[in-house]
């Protein structure tokens, strides 16, 4: 089970490449992330609705996308309201339960889709949600070591040395789990490390000391890995769009809406050679490109409400 110390440390891309290694041993893999909350999801072949890492991590693995490796999915709207997708369906009947009766119900949901990939995989692969050490939300937990306990999977925890903090991140979520806990942990990750690692050779010795756990493995920046992201807090700043060192021959800005949903959809512009994708709130941030686009909206009146606001209707 892939862990991590937050989010957007890298847990879906080490589950994509795990699920691609084993499938190359000829495993029959597939992937499970009890709970997702994501602005953008996959259409499975049933027409069923999960989430856009677990159909990749699932087509790496050469399983066909299904609502089981993704039981529950939420994804965030306006007003701070948010839609619940369970086994890929909208799930209005569980609005009238009580916190606690909901969640019993979605843990009952989540170990029915572990049980039915368990029973047809040879191996599977878990990703957690976010944080893996939020205390206040302990008992609530439904996605990170609840589903360690309930699988008994072995555990990898991941950390993004790049934000900076990768130390305190690490050893902070380690020191805060229970001895039962730790247990289930095999080594740890260290992620987008920029430069030569034979640098941080005294940091991954310091890590192993103070853990306990062995580094499994110190990944580079990929920056030209292009899988499609979940929310906006994996959009890439605005000027990563152009290549290092190329003249974009064709500039594309996208208006970045109050409720941007779906931006996977343009996101894939980032990786086209001569292409430069900025994202703008205002009208006057435009410049000189030569394509705007108008990406889809979780709340189209409220968006349309904020485009006549900032003069985008007069553009």
């Amino acid at each position: 089970m892939v862990l991590g110390t937050a989010s957007n440390v890298g847990k879906s891309l080490l589950a994509v490449a795990l699920c691609r290694h084993l499938r190359s041993q000829g495993r029959a893999v597939a992937p499970f992330k009890a709970v997702n909350i994501a602005l953008n999801s996959w259409v499975t072949a049933a027409g069923e609705e999960m989430g856009m890492a677990q159909a990749q991590q699932a087509l790496a693995a050469g399983a066909e996308p299904e609502s089981s490796m993704n039981p529950v999915l939420i994804k965030p709207g306006a007003g701070g309201r948010a839609q619940l997708v369970v086994r890929g369906r909208m799930a209005p009947e569980l609005d009238p339960l009580s916190p606690d009766e909901r969640r019993a119900r979605l843990r009952e949901v989540i170990r029915e889709g572990y049980e039915q990939l368990a029973a047809r995989y040879d191996t599977l692969v878990l990703e957690g949600s976010g944080s893996t050490a939020e205390l206040n939300l302990a008992e609530e937990d439904l996605s990170n070591l609840s589903v360690a306990r309930m699988s008994g999977a072995s555990c990898i925890l991941v950390a993004d040395i790049e934000r900076g903090g990768v130390f305190a991140s690490l050893l902070g979520t380690f020191a805060l789990l229970s001895q039962a806990d730790k247990a289930r942990f095999v080594g740890f990750v260290i992620n987008k490390f920029a430069g030569d690692p034979a640098y941080f050779t005294e940091g991954v010795r310091l890590l192993e000391e103070r853990s306990g756990l062995p580094c499994l493995g110190v990944i580079p920046v990929l920056p030209g890995l292009r899988l499609k992201d979940e929310d906006l807090l994996a959009l890439p700043h605005p000027d990563e769009g152009a290549a290092s060192g190329q003249v974009p021959g064709v500039r594309v800005a996208v208006v970045k809406l109050p409720h941007l949903s779906n931006f996977s959809d343009f996101v894939p512009l980032l990786g086209e050679p001569g292409v430069e994708l900025r994202y703008v709130e205002h009208p006057a941030d435009l410049g000189d490109v030569e394509l705007v686009v108008l990406p889809g909206s979780k709340s189209t009146l409220a968006d349309l409400a904020w485009l006549r606001a900032e003069g985008w209707a007069d553009t």
